[in-house]
């Protein structure tokens, strides 16, 4: 019998990101990250430098690093998610790992949605382009022609041809925001359960969600929801789904307004809601349910 091979084995796996800030921020996707023991960035000029993890979230698939390294160029995220269809857009990153690659489309679609193959977890709000991304792009930029950052290049349908997806500017600039304040990133709390409507008579299903339950003295207790009332918009956006609630959810930071449009008999009615935090009992309110 041989004795154990002493030597010890590495693996290394390629991604993209985009540096955001002059002081050495960088965007990435989690899955980009996960599992690494040390996390090596290449810049353009072929110098390499170690990176920190500031933080990451799963759920948003998205990481923010820093690299000590000053008066880098950056890309600014885009404050307004006012990018059209048909809009010329460009893909930067590192497919099959050829470096520094650029590839030209146009945005195709807005709000797919997608089912993430690292978490499982249904997303509402992608971006969809048909410039060509391949694996190695994970992470990197999807600019306009103004050159602003409006996603973050991470899944691809792997049967398909010229048909990826990005995660928009929007969802990027809150979990960046909540990474560099708190480390991770701070969840959006209104207090209540919501359903998809049970089908109709033909087997369709009926628009909006449903309110299930709502915690006693939770944001949406204080606004005035209640179980059994149908929500069909939040802040202007269509909720036809437990998805689109959830996409909508995930957006909103404590402490920021959503408005709901609530169904009635005739017409409908807005209601405003402040997010809050989870309270430390809710987890037991909810073992309860």
């Amino acid at each position: 019998m041989g004795r154990p091979d002493p030597r010890v084995y590495s693996s290394q796996s390629l991604g993209s990101g985009v540096v955001i800030g002059a002081d050495g921020l960088i965007v990435t996707n989690e899955h980009v990250i996960e599992g690494a023991a040390e996390i090596k960035v290449r810049f353009a000029d072929g110098r390499e430098q170690e990176a920190e993890v500031i933080g990451s979230d799963s759920d948003a698939d998205l990481a923010l690093l820093r690299v000590k390294r000053s008066a880098l160029p950056f890309l600014q995220v885009a404050e307004q998610d006012d990018s059209m269809i048909g809009e010329t857009v460009i893909a930067i990153g590192n497919p099959l790992g050829l470096e520094n690659t650029v590839t030209v489309g146009v945005l195709s679609a807005r709000d797919r949605t997608v089912r993430s193959p690292n978490n499982n977890r249904v997303y509402t709000d992608f971006l969809q382009t048909d410039a060509s991304i391949n694996p190695g792009n994970s992470g990197g930029a999807l600019v306009d022609l103004d050159g602003r950052l409006i996603g973050i290049n991470t899944a691809i349908v792997g049967d398909a041809q010229g048909i990826g997806f990005a995660i928009p500017a929007r969802r990027v600039r809150r979990v960046v925001r909540d990474l560099l304040h708190y480390g991770q990133v701070q969840p959006a709390w209104l207090g209540m359960f919501v359903t998809n409507r049970r089908e109709g008579r033909r087997g369709e299903g009926a628009p909006g969600v449903e309110i299930s339950e709502v915690m006693p003295g939770s944001p949406a207790a204080a606004a005035g929801l209640r179980p059994g009332e149908v929500l069909v918009a939040g802040n202007g956006r269509t909720i036809a789904s437990r998805d689109d609630f959830a996409t909508l959810l995930a957006q909103l930071a404590p402490g920021d307004r959503l408005a709901l449009k609530v169904a009635e008999k005739e017409g409908s009615r807005e209601v405003s809601v402040r997010a809050g935090s989870p309270p430390p009992d809710v987890g037991d309110w909810m073992l309860e349910q």
